[in-house]
């Protein structure tokens, strides 16, 4: 683990050398204008050795307008919840068989997938049920709403891994989701990520649980691949490692460690306020639009950069390169954004 953290700190160090300014939310947004669409974005330069012509990421249909919309707007019960959630998957093209609810003892989970060409997947998790004494707007309806729009992004090009967005009741509900898969389906997971406490800052904050005080390389990978995905955007700000162990009441990456599987989680709780998200103070207010928009969208860019590296996660060394292993990370392997 100390290795670990030793090759996060030379990392981040060097990638801030140069101060990032806080990105600007949409300007037609914060001006109470309409929110201007986002699907003709202004170019950056076109690199020799990144394609930039196909966007591998379709998020620049979706404005910050509709997501302030979603997130602010919070259905009083869980009930109403869920059915927000599924009219949203709908909207983009979760049905059919696509679509799956999950009936269980204490409510359901609902399950959207994306295929790909292989059965192996990557699972992105967020738990939608009212928590706390506020309206739950922090933790965790900024992750469940924003799960519809990030399985948006991933339809804009072919996709190698299935992707399952899962819409779950917490830590009970993903053990009842993987008590549902096959033997082999559960192998076939590569990577789980699961999202929390979105939109409070638009530094994205990041955290592999383990039980043993050095993680499986699978593990550290997903932090790594995490990092590199946001050099190919460079209005993003640098994702910084954060434990939120002091605010999270439960891992809901737990059933699926057990398993086997890499987790990892995202959030955007700086240790400022790490007393938020279940308190009074978590309503709607609590959610920046600025801020949610921007986690949106580093996020959107991680998931189209995990499709090129999932089946690689495994490799035990740590640099992904050295070692023998035969696979270094480059930004060519990344989803270049303009």
């Amino acid at each position: 683990m100390r290795a670990h953290l030793i090759l996060l700190s030379a990392f981040l160090l060097a990638a801030t050398a140069q101060p990032q300014q806080a990105p600007s939310a949409d300007p037609a947004a914060a001006s109470g204008a309409p929110a201007r669409s986002l699907e003709q974005p202004t170019p950056r330069p076109k690199s020799k050795t990144v394609p930039i012509d196909a966007p591998a990421l379709s998020y620049y249909a979706v404005s910050t307008g509709v997501l302030d919309h979603e997130v602010h707007t919070i259905p009083a019960s869980d009930a109403d919840r869920l059915a927000r959630l599924k009219t949203a998957f709908t909207q983009v093209d979760c049905t059919g068989d696509r679509m799956r609810i999950q009936d269980m003892k204490d409510g359901q989970n609902l399950i959207c997938t994306w295929p790909g060409k292989d059965p192996s997947t990557i699972v992105v998790v967020a738990h939608y049920p009212h928590k706390g004494k506020g309206e739950g707007a922090v933790d965790d309806w900024s992750g469940a709403a924003l799960l519809p729009y990030l399985y948006l992004a991933v339809q804009a090009a072919p996709r190698t891994n299935t992707y399952v967005f899962l819409e779950s009741t917490g830590k009970k509900g993903n053990e009842e989701y993987l008590k549902s898969l096959s033997k082999q389906q559960k192998k076939d997971i590569r990577a789980v990520v699961d999202l929390m406490g979105l939109g409070v800052s638009p530094v994205p904050r990041f955290y592999t649980p383990s039980d043993t005080a050095d993680p499986k390389a699978d593990a550290f990978h997903l932090q790594l691949e995490f990092l590199y995905s946001t050099f190919s955007d460079s209005r993003l700000q640098l994702p910084q490692p954060l434990n939120p162990q002091r605010w999270i009441t439960t891992d809901d990456t737990e059933a699926f460690r057990f398993s086997q599987t890499p987790a990892i989680i995202i959030h955007s709780i700086p240790q400022t306020s790490v007393g938020l998200p279940g308190s009074a103070q978590d309503t709607a207010a609590a959610v920046d639009t600025a801020n949610y928009y921007w986690n949106y969208r580093t996020i959107a860019i991680y998931l189209a950069a995990l499709d090129g590296v999932a089946e690689k996660l495994a490799t035990n060394d740590p640099l992904w390169g050295a070692g023998g292993s035969g696979y270094r990370l480059n930004l060519n392997d990344l989803p270049w954004v303009h």
